[in-house]
Order: structure tokens, then sequence, then C-alpha cells
């Protein structure tokens, strides 16, 4: 399996982690909004967790490969 640099590889999947981060982390803030807004909708502390957090963890592959030359 190769993600590409020297050995003439190619990389595919940073796109769709950059698009998977973001809208993981656009769909805890909506669903934030949607909690302050609707009385009787309630979000979870563990599932904003696991949105936002999923969302960075998925950007930051894509910033440490960036900053490791990948």
């Amino acid at each position: 399996m190769s993600t590409g640099g020297d050995n003439g590889g190619t990389y595919n999947y940073g796109r769709a982690r950059v698009a998977g981060g973001l809208a993981l982390i656009a769909a805890g803030i909506l669903l934030s909004f949607i909690d302050a807004i609707s009385p009787d909708y309630t979000l979870d502390s563990i599932q904003l967790g696991l949105f936002l957090g999923t969302g960075i963890v998925l950007l930051g592959v894509e910033a440490g490969r960036r900053l490791l030359g990948g």
C-alpha cells in the first residue's frame, strides 16, 4: 500500500479526509445550534466530542503529513 512520496505511488485519500473532517466539525456545530434553538432536542456531550474529535483527527492527519513532508 503506497501513500505517495519517493516510491512513485499515488496519494488518493487526502481530499476525502479533509472533506470528512470538515463535514464532521460542521455537523457538530450545526447540532449545537439546533440544541440551542430547540427545547425538544438535547445534544449529548459525548456525541459532540466524538464529532469534533474525529473531525480534528482527520484534519490532523493531513497537517502532520504536510509537516513531515509526506
